[in-house]
């Protein structure tokens, strides 16, 4: 098949790799006629087609393209329009191909994955505390202490998702019920540490009138669990019981993320 199953040729010497230590990138040059350009993108775009030079199951993926024209048609008067425009006779289209995103096991599930970092303020119970001197003062409530948690989201984001399900929106406010692993980064989640937050969501339509989802899925990470509390005098996070039932309280339900995470599989 090569680039595209829309007819395009490589043009000489564009053919270009570039290797880190975050992966393999790609690009090319092809030519098509300039009336195909669009076909072309969306093929290759909406199919995340492989570099064809490696294994698709290690090959970076279409990415993004440009377009540059070349040549006219006919010549003179001829190659122009009956509203200005220049008739174009072929299209310089530069694929671009990253190991952003990527395929798992030949299926459809295209997708990446980052950490983002978080912070959050937690101020103490003035009543806990009093000055250091012997029989010092104890602390008004304005002189209660803060302390910064440092934290981090987990966020993964799926591409061409043709049927979002219905968890998206029903699973928002709970924490994971089993241990997520993540698929990208070294990275695994204990049960209970991730708080899933709204996602975001966006449509497209290609050229050829193909639509579908680019899904963003957002995770809070606290390893001390998010149905643990923190406790001034024990100086650790702990459970709390519900006193007329003598059962563990838990503030955020849990349920299994396993659709969250393996959309498009």
């Amino acid at each position: 098949m090569g680039y595209s199953v829309i007819e395009c040729y490589e043009e000489d010497h564009t053919v270009k790799e570039d290797f880190s230590l975050d992966g393999l990138g790609a690009s090319v040059t092809v030519r098509c006629d300039w009336n195909a350009r669009h076909a072309l993108i969306s093929d290759v775009l909406l199919n995340a087609r492989p570099w064809p030079h490696l294994s698709p199951l290690v090959a970076p993926l279409a990415k993004s393209c440009s377009v540059q024209p070349h040549g006219l048609v006919g010549g003179g008067s001829g190659s122009i329009s009956s509203g200005g425009f220049l008739n174009y006779k072929d299209a310089l289209v530069t694929i671009n191909y990253s190991q952003e995103h990527r395929k798992k096991d030949g299926g459809e599930k295209i997708f990446s994955e980052e950490i983002e970092p978080t912070i959050e303020f937690l101020t103490m119970d003035h009543r806990d505390f009093r000055w250091t001197e012997a029989g010092g003062d104890m602390l008004l409530e304005a002189e209660a202490p803060g302390k910064l948690v440092r934290g981090l989201n987990y966020v993964k984001t799926f591409y061409f998702v043709q049927s979002p399900p219905a968890s998206l929106l029903s699973l928002v406010g709970h924490v994971n019920s089993g241990a997520i692993d993540s698929e990208l980064l070294p990275f695994g989640f204990a049960p209970e540490t991730l708080l899933y937050t709204p996602p975001h969501m966006s449509r497209s339509v290609s050229t050829t009138g193909g639509q579908s989802w680019t899904v963003r899925v957002k995770f809070s990470y606290k390893p001390s669990t998010w149905n643990k509390f923190w406790r001034a005098q024990s100086q650790s996070y702990e459970e709390l019981v519900v006193y007329k039932t003598d059962t563990i309280y838990k503030n955020y339900p849990l349920a299994s993320f396993s659709p969250l995470v393996n959309m498009g599989v």
